[in-house]
């Protein structure tokens, strides 16, 4: 089975979002604050953080009654230091409490629910608001513009599956200026094909996952193919990047790497800027924080701790004191390019998640497959995790809420193969019982490579340069 392009999902991301008016209101508030001194910063995210402290506190049941048992009252919250007197909220506290954190008199059918946290082995149930997804492509081309990007460039999409009514491995957008090349075929045959493509298309900026432009680079340089003259920006996200490959991609490709880091639950937002290496922590998107294992502050230059984000959109759902489960490094460094944003090192996030395929050939199996699904078969599943240790062989071993709804879990699992990696694997699905316990604690526990030949030793050696 064929899966084609996903037209209408593409002009809403890239597109349709810019209409929104949250888009607009975005950008003029980036554009108002982007080069204000750190105490003005510092009192914009004052007066947003307490505006979501209560806003929750008045229509969402869980943060009134929470607040109301910590003896908490976001009326008397008079200085950012406060945040600290407020509970964190964890990936399983929003599992477990999804329906009492949506804001009171809401209708759900106007907001169906979106299934994420696939990098996680765990699946969460999240809602948002419209705005959100007009905020969040404001940020994604604000990122992108601070690297030097025009967002409306030509560009060549190496993300998921492309697949047009006749079968071929790319499709053309006119609309969207935009060349999509399937990263589920990167057999030499179809790199061959994509090189000739991109050159006929002459993009400016190459998106796409770190695993998958190393692949691509990878036999750029194995078959002497000379460099695409037109591209002259790599963007890359989405998964750790490390850097043997950065230097690899830069080497290839002869262009600066561009890089963002956030999450499907839009709690923080860190961005690149050509002048140094550090993350600007963008102020205007949410209140984060660095913590260590006891939830303490994170201040000492060169310590390393979890991220903590309080957005500040999305008021059917907000998460205030969101644990993301990822980690950084702590500076009081500042960037040369004059913002007054926070800074932080050695963000690191997803782990790259490369398959051997039953020809040998290298594909993602990584977040653009589970990690962001609307798919309600998916709102079965517990927790799973894919392994393995054969070329082209994978198991999927999958715990679901109910008993009766592994079957639905299983042809879920099997549907998504079979349509994205059509005679790539034999796909075999158990239950969590025929599989061993799964520890829900290990961040990036979804996937689990057992063979040598696909996790280089550099890979094992080397800390990420980017999340």
């Amino acid at each position: 089975m064929l899966l084609r392009a996903k037209p209408n999902r593409i002009l809403v991301k890239r597109v349709l979002t810019r209409i929104l008016p949250s888009y607009s209101r975005t950008l003029a508030c980036i554009g108002r604050t982007e080069w204000m001194d750190e105490g003005s910063l510092s009192h914009l995210q004052f007066q947003k953080l307490k505006r979501t402290l209560i806003h929750a506190y008045k229509n969402v049941p869980y943060y009134r009654t929470r607040f109301q048992k910590e003896g908490l009252n976001p009326d008397s919250f008079s200085k950012l230091s406060d945040i600290q007197d407020y509970p964190f909220l964890d990936k399983q506290m929003l599992r477990d409490n999804i329906d009492s954190l949506v804001r009171n008199r809401i209708t759900r059918k106007l907001w169906p629910p979106v299934y994420t946290g696939g990098t996680t082995g765990t699946p969460l149930r999240l809602y948002r608001s419209a705005s959100d997804y007009g905020r969040e492509r404001a940020f994604l081309e604000y990122s992108q513009r601070m690297m030097g990007i025009d967002p409306f460039a030509k560009l060549v999409y190496m993300r998921g599956p492309v697949y047009d009514s006749k079968g071929k491995y790319y499709h053309r957008s006119v609309f969207c200026r935009t060349l999509y090349l399937s990263s589920n075929a990167m057999d030499d045959t179809h790199l061959e094909l994509y090189v000739n493509l991109i050159r006929e298309y002459q993009p400016v900026v190459l998106y796409a996952l770190p695993s998958v432009a190393v692949v691509l680079a990878d036999y750029m340089e194995r078959e002497r193919v000379a460099p695409i003259e037109s591209i002259r920006h790599v963007w890359l996200l989405s998964e750790n990047i490390y850097s043997f490959q950065a230097r690899q991609i830069e080497r290839v490709f002869r262009c600066p790497i561009g890089t963002q880091y956030g999450h499907s639950e839009h709690a923080v937002f860190g961005a690149r800027c050509p002048e140094s290496s550090l993350w600007h922590v963008l102020p205007q998107y949410g209140y984060a924080e660095l913590v260590d294992q006891e939830g303490k502050p994170v201040c000492t230059e060169g310590e390393r701790g979890e991220i903590v984000g309080t957005a500040f959109t999305n008021s059917i759902c907000p998460l205030i004191r969101y644990r993301t489960g990822d980690y950084a490094v702590y500076t009081n460094e500042k960037c040369p390019c004059g913002r007054n944003y926070p800074m932080w090192k050695n963000i690191q996030g997803r782990q790259q998640s490369v398959a051997i395929t039953k020809s040998g050939g290298r594909v993602s199996v990584g977040p653009e497959l589970l990690c962001t699904l609307h798919d309600r078969s998916y709102g079965e599943v517990k927790q799973f995790q894919i392994r393995q240790t054969r070329k082209g062989e994978l198991e999927v071993s999958v715990e679901s809420h109910r008993p009766e709804g592994f079957d639905k879990a299983r042809r879920y699992f099997m549907h998504v193969f079979e349509e994205q990696f059509p005679n790539m694997f034999d796909v075999r699905v158990v239950a969590r019982e025929s599989a061993g316990e799964l520890k829900s604690s290990e961040k990036h526990l979804y996937f689990v490579q057992c063979m040598r030949d696909c996790c280089p030793e550099s890979m094992n050696r080397e800390r990420p340069i980017d999340g």
